[in-house]
């Protein structure tokens, strides 16, 4: 498959970099003065020049790609560049808009400015977050192969059984994979012998059955509700995404500024607008805040959104989830006292994937210290691990093969006698700084990095 991307920024990294586990051609095209960010390491490779210009445009042969991303950050660029790309050939264009508030329209209108597929991160983030409201898809847990598997984190302090116990003998684990252990912000990748301490963050993939049965044999574990309260702190796109998006619940919107207040009442009838400062009416209704069944922090700010996390936490709100963009607070985002904390445009990067075939094996909710990732992997026809045990596969160290999805989407939790068949799609938990351990063990070759920057192809 070739695949084009028009723009340089996070969600087109994040692509690059989840598409270099499969035998793609992939080409980024930029401006020449933009950030190209860390390009010159991923499988692309690097054009850059006018996207505006005719012959530019013409010279990158767009009829010869299978799907082309149009993922800058101006609008007005994606809408004109998809026309002309649509003019010089290109199939199935997915481009992105920005801004929420034009979404519908836009969506309506695709097919005259050349578009195929509109996405839109708020739209895609709010959809999630309905899902997993709605279905009670678990949280703090990452879901896989439809939510047949699981991957949970626990606090060993809750499990008394678990402390100064190694792995292999506490016997409901044998059910599950311990894939890692956070531990004094150091991720340990386990074996059996590995004692858990009091403190340490555990990180459990499995069957959703025995994720479940986990934690209700050692955790306080609360069946499915209906839920009917939501409360969103701040109005951004996201918030406005909920509203259109939630239909079972009554939703509450606390924010602070006159203007955004008096457009939400316009806008959103059906929605409870209170004027506050958002500390304040957390502080001051904390009553009423905890018949809230979910709250959302979705300000425009990550801390703030961090801080009206703890501060519901500790009035004793149930389920919180926040909206966190920066990467800077990954290393302790795991350890908050929230049910899960999303990324937008990581979220985002999972429907693209999806809608070009591909597997999104993408963390929503974990951060893992900042020093792991999960991918699920299809493995190719030719693939050397096919027809070879668990055991006999032996991975690099710090790799975890924690789950096996086979094609008729059964999945299974590999123990050494467990065989890699043909169209098997694996569940990797690995350390990111062993990822090209992991190509290698794959059987992919990075493909060599021409990065240009100053226009033309190399």
């Amino acid at each position: 498959m070739k695949i084009i991307i028009f723009g340089t920024k996070l969600i087109s990294e994040q692509v690059v970099k989840n598409l270099e586990i499969y035998d793609d051609e992939v080409t980024v095209v930029g401006y020449p003065d933009k950030f190209y960010n860390d390009f010159d390491k991923k499988s692309a490779e690097i054009i850059s020049g006018n996207l505006l210009d005719d012959e530019f445009l013409s010279s990158l042969k767009l009829e010869s790609y299978d799907y082309s991303l149009i993922l800058e950050d101006d609008d007005f660029l994606n809408f004109v560049l998809s026309k002309m790309c649509k003019k010089y050939g290109a199939k199935n264009i997915i481009t992105k808009v920005n801004r929420y508030d034009d979404i519908n329209f836009i969506i309506k209108n695709k097919e005259s400015f050349g578009i195929d597929y509109i996405i839109n991160e708020d739209l895609e983030a709010s959809k999630y977050i309905v899902k997993m409201v709605e279905e009670d898809i678990g949280f703090k847990s990452d879901i896989f192969a439809g939510g047949k598997v699981l991957l949970s984190s626990i606090k060993a302090q809750y499990a008394e059984d678990f402390v100064n116990k190694k792995l292999e003998d506490i016997g409901l684990l044998s059910t599950v994979r311990v894939v890692g252990i956070l531990r004094n912000s150091e991720l340990i990748i386990p074996t059996g012998q590995t004692i858990i301490e009091r403190d340490d963050l555990i990180y459990v993939m499995g069957l959703s059955s025995d994720i479940i049965s986990l934690k209700n044999t050692y955790f306080y574990f609360e069946e499915h509700r209906q839920k009917k309260e939501m409360t969103i702190i701040g109005d951004s796109d996201l918030t406005r995404a909920l509203v259109e998006n939630v239909t079972e619940m009554n939703i509450k919107i606390v924010e602070e500024g006159d203007e955004k207040v008096a457009d939400l009442r316009k806008k959103y009838p059906e929605a409870f607008v209170i004027k506050n400062n958002f500390k304040n009416e957390l502080k001051s209704s904390q009553e009423e805040f905890k018949t809230a069944d979910v709250l959302i922090a979705s300000t425009e700010e990550d801390e703030l959104n961090i801080a009206v996390g703890l501060l519901a936490s500790g009035i004793g709100i149930k389920d919180i989830i926040l909206k966190v963009y920066s990467r800077t607070y990954n290393k302790f985002i795991d350890s908050l006292p929230v049910d899960a904390v999303i990324n937008p445009k990581i979220i985002l990067v999972g429907k693209i994937l999806n809608l070009i075939g591909k597997n999104a094996g993408l963390n929503i909710y974990h951060m893992f210290g900042d020093r792991a990732e999960v991918l699920e992997v299809k493995l190719k026809e030719d693939s050397h691990l096919i027809g070879k045990t668990m055991a006999e596969l032996n991975p690099p160290k710090n790799i975890v093969i924690g789950a096996i999805i086979r094609k008729d989407n059964l999945a299974i939790i590999p123990i050494g006698k467990s065989e890699v068949a043909k169209d098997d799609t694996l569940v990797i938990f690995f350390k990111k700084e062993n990822r090209n351990e992991l190509l290698s063990f794959l059987g992919i070759s990075k493909r060599r990095i021409f990065p240009n920057l100053f226009g033309g192809r190399r």
